[in-house]
């Protein structure tokens, strides 16, 4: 453990105050509001559930969605009187759309939608397809092929989702290329030297090239295997998706946005600008900015549809300081990382709070959370640093197996306890609260279909594994959730496709299977009710783990190519209402459950 004193200093704040566009869904207006309620069936006449069902304002920048019932009936919530796009989605179909303008009395009725069934050699199918379903259609029925998906989710799936990447279809030259390439320029920063950007791209390459040649080569074809709709618990959801654009781009919208599924994953060159939100005690969200070059964190407010945006210059490049990881204090104060540091927005002076990281320490980075006391802590190379707000003091506290550890998420639990993963070697480190002990948690494993060479790459020091490039046995812990009121944390494990608790006094660590394969659990969430929630890079879902039954909800997002890198909870209302927040199309994404 190592404790330097940091020079602490407010810095003013050099402000860009957007106002999002148009009035929000849930402002009452002079002709008030009304309900939108109708039916979905099948060209043979039959009701279909879980039919995703979304409706858009003209002129607005607010989506709000439903799903039908099981006799294909739907129904919003009350939204103001105006005119509204209405279209209706469901995989394997042709999207049905209409145009409704709510008129007088509480429920406005409108005329049954019919969807008709596409072929699936129809190029609209492949598009429709989320990434857990692309992975399924590809099969499982030999241990090669399973093996060569576990390859192919562990090293291209880490920044987005693997629809973006199955929508091409290339030859086994065609794949090395970009396999190399994108090894090469990571993060889309080109790279002086030759040498591949990470050591298990350089060992596996020829592989994945190979395993995508094969099923996604210019005449391959794949037996569309669908996930099921979304029924009972799953269909209970009012989902509210909240247009948030960049700083430095003046439209309010994207063009591609994800929600016309048979458009497939939309770019990004529009999108990834919010990345992780955190939600104050007046359930106004706070979401880093680690692309915007006006913005470093963004205010959305969910009951009025405003978005603000805060800038703290960046003296090198002129732009903002951009930022990855945001938490909230107790004092509502959003924490956030960027340059190796940690600093904070202090809402009521309206400034930034810089903590400067003295030149000896460790330079930080990825993920941040804020403990009881108001500390903030953050990963840093082979370890982790927690920073005193009172006095600007820095302290790091290095990794049991710091070597070749890596780093990307953290948490606090119940005693302030910290936790911080270690992606390439499948280790959790636990900072002891009270003492500053440093202790270690390990998972096994993942020895199905590995091959001997896999055992030697898993062990070998020289592969210095990743959340985003690792072997067929990796599990790399990710992000991971604190349950505050509880006895746990919870810890997503990003190569395989479960998630893990670990008891806080014993680390005893158990793992639970997710009901997807391949669905790339990205970050966890715990909530007032002890309820866990994961966001999955491959699913454009969420999910809900109960650890009482030990079962998981998952619920559907209206859109493809979510990346959602991060899940918020507002505990204030009951059930908690959740947010997730979509790097690729920059949308701030509301569940509501009904009471």
């Amino acid at each position: 453990m190592r404790v330097t004193r940091g020079f602490y200093v407010g810095v003013p704040l050099i402000l860009f105050a957007l106002i999002l566009a148009g009035a929000p869904v849930r402002t009452q207006d002079a002709s008030g509001e009304a309900s939108i309620s109708g039916t979905v069936k099948s060209s043979a006449g039959q009701p279909m559930a879980g039919v995703t069902v979304s409706m858009r304002g003209a002129g607005q920048t607010i989506t709000t969605s439903v799903f039908t019932d099981e006799q294909g009936n739907y129904r919003t919530p009350p939204l103001p009187r105006r005119e509204y796009a209405l279209w209706a989605q469901a995989v394997g179909f042709e999207r049905a759309e209409t145009t409704v303008q709510p008129a007088t009395g509480q429920v406005q009725q409108v005329a049954e939608l019919t969807l008709r069934a596409l072929a699936p050699t129809d190029p609209r199918f492949d598009k429709q397809l989320s990434g857990v379903e692309l992975f399924q259609s590809m099969g499982d029925d030999t241990a090669e092929l399973r093996r060569g998906k576990r390859l192919l989710a562990n090293n291209c799936t880490g920044c987005h989702n693997i629809s973006w990447v199955l929508r091409n279809k290339w030859d086994e030259r065609g794949w090395d290329i970009l396999v190399r390439t994108m090894s090469m320029t990571p993060d889309g920063n080109e790279r002086e030297s030759d040498t591949m950007a990470n050591p298990v791209h350089g060992v596996y390459r020829e592989e994945l090239a190979a395993f995508l040649a094969n099923v996604r080569g210019p005449k391959s074809t794949m037996t569309p295997r669908l996930l099921p709709r979304p029924t009972g618990e799953a269909a209970r959801v009012v989902i509210t998706e909240y247009d948030l654009p960049r700083a430095q781009i003046p439209s309010p919208t994207m063009r591609y946005d994800g929600s016309d599924w048979s458009l497939g994953t939309p770019g990004r060159h529009e999108g990834r600008a919010v990345h992780t939100m955190s939600i104050d005690s007046k359930g106004i969200i706070w979401f880093s900015d680690d692309r915007s070059v006006g913005r470093t964190v963004g205010r959305l407010d969910p009951s009025t549809g405003e978005v603000q945006d805060f800038m703290l210059p960046n003296m090198e490049t002129g732009g903002a300081v951009a930022t990855h990881g945001v938490a909230m204090a107790p004092n509502d104060m959003p924490w956030l990382t960027s340059s190796g540091g940690l600093f904070r927005y202090n809402p009521q002076a309206a400034d930034f709070d810089v903590f400067n990281r003295p030149g000896d320490m460790p330079r930080a980075g990825g993920t941040n959370v804020v403990d009881s006391k108001g500390n903030g802590w953050v990963v840093a190379q082979n370890g982790a640093i927690k920073v005193d707000p009172l006095t600007g003091e820095y302290t790091y506290y290095e990794a049991v197996d710091a070597g070749r550890s890596g780093h990307y998420g953290i948490a606090v639990d119940a005693l302030d306890n910290a936790y911080f993963t270690q992606p390439g070697i499948d280790k959790v480190g636990v900072v002891n609260g009270q003492t500053g002990e440093v202790s270690e948690v390990g998972f096994e494993p993942q020895l199905e279909d590995a091959l001997p060479r896999d055992r030697d790459n898993y062990t070998n020091p020289k592969i210095r594994a990743s959340q985003n490039a690792a072997t067929p046995m990796h599990k790399c812990p990710r992000r991971i959730g604190g349950d505050t009121h509880g006895e746990y944390v919870y810890v997503a494990l990003y190569c395989s496709d479960k998630i893990a608790s670990i008891h806080m006094r014993t680390h005893e660590v158990k793992e639970y299977t997710l009901p997807v394969k391949y669905a790339g659990p990205y970050a966890i969430v715990v909530d007032g009710k002890g309820m866990v929630w994961v966001n999955m890079m491959n699913t454009d879902m969420v999910a809900k783990f109960n650890p009482q039954t030990e079962q998981f909800t998952m619920y559907h997002l209206p859109i493809r190519g979510s990346d959602v890198r991060y899940v918020g909870v507002d505990n204030r209302t009951d059930p908690p209402t959740i947010y997730a927040a979509s790097n690729r199309v920059n949308k701030i994404i509301r569940l509501q459950f009904p009471g």
